[in-house]
Parts: C-alpha cells; structure tokens; sequence
C-alpha cells in the first residue's frame, strides 16, 4: 500500500503514473483551481477505472486551489477503503 500525492501548480505529471491493472486513484480537484485543471487530470488518470464510489477524480463545485473539509473527507473516505481492503483476514 502506498500513498504518492501529485501537488501543483504543474500539468499532470503522467510519467509518474503506473501502467497496470491494480493502481487505485483518488483525485480531488475544484472546478474553479486555475492551476490544476480538472478535465486534464481526468484525462490523465482516466486509465484507472474507480472500483468504489471513494476513488476515481472528484470534481468539488466552486472550489479552487486549496484544502477543505470536502478534500479531506473525500481522501480519508479513499484511505479508509484501501485499508479496509488489505486488511488481513
């Protein structure tokens, strides 16, 4: 299990991202952040199917390019369901 944040300003950085079939994402981007562009990190990490309604890129009306309760809570939700996940049984 590994954790790898993508911080901006900058373009998607699609070099970093893995070409397999068991990278799960959370992408938490506003609909009003000038310097992340959510419909390039869409584009970007539309190669990983969300699994569960915590992954895939979620898009937060209005905000822009910060930190809110709405971000946190959705990659805590994220966090929570990959550990649930691996959990041993």
């Amino acid at each position: 299990l590994g954790v790898l944040a993508l911080g901006g300003p900058c373009p998607p950085r699609e070099r970093l991202l893995p070409d397999n079939s068991v990278t799960r994402v959370c992408c938490v981007v506003g609909d009003a952040d000038p310097y992340a562009p959510h419909a390039a990190l869409a584009a970007a990490l539309a190669k990983y199917p969300p699994r569960s309604p915590a992954e895939g890129v979620h898009v937060v009306q209005g905000m822009e390019h910060e930190v809110t309760e709405t971000s946190v809570a959705k990659g805590l939700a994220f966090l929570s369901s990959l550990l649930r996940d691996t959990a041993p049984i």
